[in-house]
């Protein structure tokens, strides 16, 4: 794993638990359905709760792409309406 790899993790928080012992579990399972990467922090008011966090994948460009709905081009259309609504006035006097 480079170091560029590391720059680029974004890690998010899952929850947080009263004790180590239940934070483990939920880290435990976790491990076991594929995240490679979990940790346990401690958090809270002197360090008493425990947060579990882990790597959330990003998304590649083509992901981000494909995962946005066509939607017409808001620009165009707003040229186009003021056009028109130019036209409109032009003709009215």
């Amino acid at each position: 794993m480079g170091e560029s790899e590391n720059l680029s993790k974004s890690w998010a928080t899952l929850g947080v638990f009263k004790d180590f012992e239940t934070a483990n579990i939920k880290k435990q399972s976790l491990l076991k359905a594929g995240n490679k990467l979990v940790k346990i922090k401690r958090c809270g008011k002197d360090g008493l709760e425990f947060k579990v966090k882990f790597v959330k994948p990003k998304k590649t460009k083509q992901e981000n792409l494909s995962a946005q709905p066509n939607k017409p081009n808001k620009l165009k259309a707003d040229k186009h309406n003021r056009k028109r609504r130019n036209s409109k006035a032009r003709t009215k006097k």
